[in-house]
């Protein structure tokens, strides 16, 4: 016991400490769990003592009609060992059981690398005890179960995870302890019934996913977008927008993403000109340019620092422009590549409004490729989700 509550705990402490950032989520998918389990008798009768020797085994297989909803199939083995008293003598009885379950869902935190869920149940068991109390009680006996549970997911890995989980089992009847006595009130339910715990750990796998789902992107967390080259003429405040300007060293980002580095090297270019930026062909990522969450519309500040684009566009007539948008990981690639030419159309429909000929801008979508942030994190998702504009004819 000792041994087992050790590795339990040195597990649990890995966890804690481990990175806690937003996982991959599905919005339907299948899977398939199989482990151990620690069964243990917590009420029976009271000419009876629980014992420790104890094993068993289940395999499940589970369909989560969402990210918080899910039904499961449980069938599991387990043995309890108990004993009692007879004629100054203890007389040991071990049963085995076998069981079936239907089992709901809900899981409460699905983005976490930890996720905690509830369960209930209702099932179905056979149980043979070896030496029971009574000739009454020998043979093979069966009755239903209801069982409620508290575990967790521990999502290492995208298709499969370690779960861990606690039941609370209580019976229809008053025998599978091998002894039986009448009117007797036991367990959390209040019920004549014996009922015992499981402690499960096992392995997770899933083998079908559904669409990727996109409720763990913070709605907070803006587009920024990656021009090249473009800036904005000042720092500017208009109600609740600010706009500021953050440029990138396009050799040495380069040089980084060759290096398979998870970001590139900023450094602060305040005082630079939007105008000089264009004639000098540098490459910057411009806060400002965002768009509604998940959506292809710009927002208010997006159109202010295009404004500032379309006016250079219309002083230096001799320049074209390239515009690629770029998306983070979140969602298929199909889903993502659409949303990225979405928004691209969004930002040449709108300086085509502003009087730019369509002729001098190109676009094309991206999805998630060529990340100049880390995906694990929020904030290089938030770098990932960008608008790069290049000049063409420098």
């Amino acid at each position: 016991m000792k041994i087992k509550f050790t590795f339990i705990s040195i597990l649990l402490l890995i966890i804690t400490i481990t990175d806690m950032n937003a996982q991959k989520v599905y919005k339907t998918d299948w899977y398939i769990d199989a482990g151990g389990i620690y069964p243990r008798y917590m009420s029976i009768t009271s000419t009876s003592i629980a014992d420790h020797a104890n094993y068993g085994g289940f395999l499940t297989l589970g369909y989560n009609v969402t990210e918080h909803i899910g039904f499961r199939v449980s069938p599991y083995f387990v043995s309890l060992d108990s004993y009692y008293f007879r004629n100054a003598q203890e007389i040991h009885n071990r049963v085995n059981m076998g069981t079936i379950n239907i089992e709901a869902v809900y899981n409460i935190l699905p983005c976490e690398i930890i996720s905690p869920y509830l369960m209930v149940g209702w099932g179905f068991a056979i149980y043979k005890g070896n030496n029971p109390y009574s000739e009454a009680l020998r043979g093979q006996k069966d009755g239903y179960q209801l069982e409620l549970g508290a575990g967790g997911e521990f999502k290492f890995w995208d298709d499969f995870s370690v779960v861990a989980e606690f039941n609370y089992v209580t019976a229809s009847n008053n025998r599978i302890d091998g002894n039986w006595s009448l009117n007797e009130n036991k367990g959390l339910l209040v019920s004549n019934g014996d009922s015992y715990m499981n402690a499960r750990l096992g392995i997770r796998w899933y083998f079908e996913r559904g669409e990727k789902s996109h409720i763990c992107e913070a709605p907070g967390i803006k587009e920024v977008i990656k021009e090249v080259p473009v800036e904005v003429e000042k720092i500017r405040i208009d109600t609740v927008y600010i706009i500021d300007t953050v440029y990138i060293d396009k050799k040495k980002m380069e040089e980084s993403i060759a290096e398979k580095k998870s970001s590139p090297i900023v450094y602060s270019g305040h005082g630079r000109s939007l105008e000089k930026l264009f004639v000098e062909n540098k490459q910057f990522v411009l806060k400002g340019v965002v768009f509604e969450f998940n959506s292809d519309r710009l927002t208010d500040s997006a159109k202010i620092v295009l404004d500032d684009v379309a006016k250079i566009l219309k002083k230096h007539l001799n320049i074209k422009i390239e515009i690629l948008g770029y998306t983070d990981s979140f969602g298929n690639n199909q889903y993502n590549l659409d949303l990225s030419e979405r928004r691209v159309n969004s930002v040449i429909n709108y300086l085509t409004f502003r009087g730019i000929d369509r002729l001098r801008m190109t676009g094309k979508g991206m999805g998630e490729a060529n990340p100049i942030g880390d995906n694990r994190t929020k904030e290089g998702r938030a770098l990932n989700r960008r608008i790069e504009i290049r000049i063409l004819n420098n």
